[in-house]
């Protein structure tokens, strides 16, 4: 049996490799879900709801570097984990289960 010999082409594949897996881990590891909540004093309410919004928070590491793979988790990955909920606000037309009126 004739062995193949590594060659530099090898070496370049291997190390565009273990790059590409160290940066999703970097990812993984070290984005992290804050919520911020819209809505607030009138400020970009709407129809009478606020609105909660996770975004990435990166720690220490730089945003610009995993903005191409935080959108691919965005949209593709874990919409759910990144996606906006509404929260209605309480207008008192209907009565309160927690405080009910007498």
């Amino acid at each position: 049996m004739r062995t193949r010999n590594t060659t530099c082409l090898d070496y370049i594949l291997l190390l565009i490799g273990v790059v590409s897996i160290l940066y999703v881990a970097a990812y993984f590891l070290g984005v992290r879900r804050v919520v911020a909540r819209k809505g607030l004093c009138g400020w970009a309410s709407s129809a009478n709801a606020t609105v909660f919004t996770p975004q990435p928070d990166f720690k220490l590491l730089p945003p610009g570097l995993f903005k191409p793979i935080h959108e691919l988790d965005r949209r593709i990955l874990r919409p759910k984990t990144w996606a906006s909920w509404r929260v209605p606000l309480w207008d008192g037309s209907v009565n309160d289960p927690l405080n009910p009126k007498r």
